[in-house]
């Protein structure tokens, strides 16, 4: 994820296939604080809402589910880990 014109650019790149997404600061159940990611993968919206947490090393680690715009059904489960490689140029221009 990368701060781009004012908007949480990410990138979910699964089996080499890289999908631009924005991200967001959501409140959820009795206002706790989430990080929600939308994505179009190949004309599905997927939506991407995760749990802010840390790892036992206290390095950044999201945990969340994963719905799509045709139901609400979780469709998946993920966990995603910083990575301080990644920078504004690296984004896919989609």
């Amino acid at each position: 994820m990368v701060e781009e014109e004012g908007k949480l650019k990410c990138v979910r790149e699964i089996n080499g296939v890289s999908t631009l997404g924005e991200a967001r600061i959501i409140r959820i159940i009795e206002n706790i604080p989430a990080l929600r990611m939308e994505f179009n993968d190949a004309g599905k919206k997927i939506i991407a809402t995760y749990q802010l947490d840390v790892d036992w090393n206290n390095y950044a680690r999201l945990t969340g589910y994963l719905s799509s715009n045709e139901s609400s059904k979780v469709i998946g489960i993920e966990a995603l880990f910083y990575n301080n490689e990644i920078t504004s140029v690296d984004l896919p221009k989609n």
